[in-house]
């Protein structure tokens, strides 16, 4: 089990958020409701020693779909050397 399976299984169907670091990057992940009550997943990254930033918002249509978009980036950021942050 995996510390976002942990995590999912602690929280359903809540806001969550997943931070991930590398060497030079950051990346977060989170799965919250916008101000209508709408599931949104925001993607933010950014580097360690410059102020090059970027984020994303993605609306989905349902916390299972949001959690399948947390879970496929979470899978992408530990195929390229992330680590998760506590």
């Amino acid at each position: 089990m995996t510390d976002l399976d942990r995590f999912v299984a602690q929280s359903l169907p809540q806001a969550m958020r997943l931070d991930f670091a590398s060497a030079m990057r950051t990346y977060s992940v989170a799965l919250d409701h916008d101000l209508f009550g709408q599931w949104i997943v925001t993607r933010s990254w950014g580097g360690k020693r410059n102020n090059m930033r970027g984020s994303r918002v993605t609306h989905v249509p349902s916390f299972e779909a949001g959690l399948a978009m947390v879970r496929a980036a979470a899978k992408r950021r530990e195929k390229y050397g992330y680590h998760t942050l506590t």
